[in-house]
């Protein structure tokens, strides 16, 4: 028992099947047009064989043009089952690549988020560390003379090893009042909100940033208080 196409590929399977048998049935109708040219001939000059065998050719040619005109009408329905098929694949596709598309963002946005967090928690802890020798100066300087110059006034190394560690993304100085974290790049392409976005707010700005806003803040001209005019009077 034949069913029903249940995706596009097979109604293209089908139709291949159905359209072979098409193009069996066309060569047998062809075949049977030139042996009747022939038949035709005997049997009107009294040919009783002739005329059987004409009759029997008639007879398949006839079968054959019905079957040939069922099959045109399957292979077009079936054409519609296709083109259904495919419309309903397409739109479960694209929905499918809907969700995949929107799942990745958001896991890349949380990724953007750690990422984030970590480098405002590295450079609190850099600032702690700043701090904690400026508070122990005095201690530290105890270590023996020779050692000094080697222990203390040495932050170029941290900075290049800051720099070692973020070789692929350190191309420029900067403030960091001036930053963009790494979430907002993302957010901007893509359009969406990474959820820790929304708890931080927008980032508060410098004063270096609100002293220019405020240079280049449109100057709103004082508004005019109109006097109404008094009637003539008469």
């Amino acid at each position: 028992m034949t069913t029903s196409p249940k995706t596009a590929a097979q109604a293209t399977g089908m139709i291949a099947t159905l359209q072979a048998k098409r193009a069996g049935l066309v060569q047998t109708i062809g075949a049977g047009a030139d042996r009747c040219r022939g038949l035709a001939v005997a049997a009107h000059l009294g040919d009783a064989d002739a005329a059987e065998e004409l009759r029997e050719i008639e007879t398949e040619e006839a079968a054959a043009r019905g079957l040939l005109r069922n099959l045109d009408a399957a292979i077009a329905g079936i054409e519609q089952i296709r083109e259904a098929l495919v419309a309903k694949e397409t739109t479960a596709r694209e929905s499918r690549e809907s969700v995949e598309l929107t799942s990745t963002i958001d896991e890349l946005l949380e990724l953007d988020d750690e990422c984030d967090d970590a480098l405002d928690r590295a450079r609190d802890l850099l600032a702690k560390r700043d701090a904690f020798k400026a508070a122990n100066t005095a201690i530290l300087r105890r270590i023996p003379n020779k050692m000094l110059g080697a222990m203390l006034g040495r932050e170029r190394e941290v900075e290049m090893s800051l720099s070692a560690y973020f070789d692929k993304y350190l191309g420029g100085g900067g403030s960091y009042g001036a930053i963009t974290r790494i979430a907002e790049f993302d957010s901007k392409y893509y359009g969406r909100r990474s959820p820790r976005m929304i708890e931080r707010g927008p980032r508060p700005l410098s004063s270096f940033e609100r002293t220019l806003r405020q240079a280049f803040a449109p100057r709103v001209a004082p508004t005019e208080v109109a006097i109404p005019r008094q009637a003539n009077r008469r």
